[in-house]
């Protein structure tokens, strides 16, 4: 069997690579692989297909998709409708090296933030794209870590205000940290003026998720990992005086800015998507060796803290036991998928429509499922019309005019794409 130490990872779940000795800051890792006769079939398939997308050999076939193989009490799943797809277009360059995130401007144009710390003015009808800001003195960019998201003042553009929100792992601390830039908003370039929000420090090097959305209300939320290491090792995410595996409702008025928890109990939400109609919050949370979890938060029928239960909970499954307590308030999962066909962490997020599209970073497969009526459904693979797109997804984003925007991270591009 796999064998791990206390703190380590068997698989980083952003980057698709067996990791090394060692690369796991704060502990002693050592992840050879150790061949046990009782092993199951698909564990044995799982480490090779890991092992043959780490040297970029390409996709590897592990059998259905489903329940995992082993789960005898689990029930058949039955799949959302299917979803056709097609791509639109694609821009290259090294400007689009590593985007991570993706905010609307005004007049149609896009901002990138790339991992270096660069963020960049995009327009979609000519293509043409120009430096806003140069973080990259500033950013640790590095595995999992570097520029993480980005949002716009809800209001931005109007009536002078031009505030950038921006999270980053920070060069030389490793801190993870929020920080505000104010634009010209006529050249729409960075002046002086940054002020730090919020930060907090780790004690790994993976999962630092700190995707951002404006609620309704104008307060910011902020969706963090755990920091990393097997079953959560410090219990972060469990813990309420800790920033790391939470959802964080930040008041970015206040002086200084109030910072309260809205969830715990999150293990590496990379994206999330807020419906700004219903105010539903989707959540594509990485899981650990098993399941992909995708949670839902309606913020305004739900005004306390609840828990999304991990590491109590790996999705809907207890998490290395046969039986566990939820933990109060629990929220469980509006849906889930398990690590079949070379399949490892789940990548999001948007809404199109009545549909919540996300992505898997080691198959690179598109995936979709209804946002109304059919939660507990195995979400479905699009269907491509021409060719797919062929991309190892870091984000997805829907702006406003609906384009669909997929951050390919295995080249220096982005793809539109459109849905039926």
């Amino acid at each position: 069997m796999l064998r791990r130490r206390r703190g380590c990872d068997q698989f980083d779940p952003i980057t698709p690579r067996t990791l090394p000795r060692g690369s796991l800051e704060g502990s002693n890792c050592n992840l050879t692989p150790r061949y046990d006769a009782r092993m199951q079939p698909s564990r044995v398939r799982w480490f090779l297909c890991s092992a043959l997308l780490s040297l970029g050999t390409g996709a590897c076939t592990m059998g259905g998709i489903g329940a995992q193989e082993g789960d005898s009490d689990a029930a058949p799943i039955s799949t959302a409708p299917a979803v056709r797809a097609e791509v639109m277009s694609r821009f290259s360059g090294e400007a689009f090296r590593e985007v991570v995130d993706a905010a609307d401007l005004p007049g149609g144009s896009l901002l990138l933030a790339l991992k270096s710390g660069r963020l960049m003015r995009f327009n979609p009808v000519d293509g043409l794209i120009s430096v806003v800001a140069d973080l990259e003195q500033r950013v640790y960019s590095s595995g999992e870590r570097g520029a993480l998201a980005v949002a716009l003042h809800p209001t931005f553009g109007s009536d002078g205000e031009n505030r950038i929100f921006f999270s980053y792992i920070a060069e030389g601390s490793g801190v993870t940290r929020l920080e505000s830039l104010r634009i010209d908003l006529n050249r729409m370039t960075a002046i002086s003026g940054e002020a730090t929000i919020l930060e907090f420090s780790h004690f790994n090097s993976n999962h630092n998720a700190a995707d951002l959305e404006f609620d309704a209300a104008g307060r910011l939320l902020m969706a963090t990992g755990d920091s990393g290491g097997s079953g959560d090792p410090e219990k972060s995410s469990q813990d309420p005086g800790s920033r790391l595996g939470k959802l964080l409702e930040i008041d970015v008025e206040a002086v200084p800015p109030t910072v309260t928890v809205r969830a715990l109990g999150l293990r590496n939400p990379w994206k999330i998507a807020l419906d700004q109609e219903s105010q539903q919050l989707w959540i594509a949370d990485v899981g650990q060796d098993r399941l992909e979890e995708i949670s839902v938060l309606s913020l305004m029928d739900v005004t306390g803290r609840v828990n999304f239960g991990w590491p109590i909970m790996e999705g809907d499954r207890c998490y290395g036991a046969d039986t566990c307590v939820t933990p109060p308030d629990h929220v469980s999962p509006y849906a889930t998928y398990a690590h079949k066909n070379g399949r490892c962490s789940i990548i999001g997020a948007a809404l199109v429509g009545e549909r919540f599209l996300f992505g898997d970073y080691c198959t690179g497969e598109i995936m979709a499922i209804p946002t109304t009526g059919l939660s507990g459904r195995e979400p479905a693979v699009l269907s491509w019309r021409g060719d797919p797109p062929n991309v190892r997804p870091g984000g997805i984003y829907a702006d406003r005019t609906g384009r669909i925007w997929i951050f390919d991270q295995a080249s220096p591009s982005i793809v539109q794409i459109s849905v039926d």
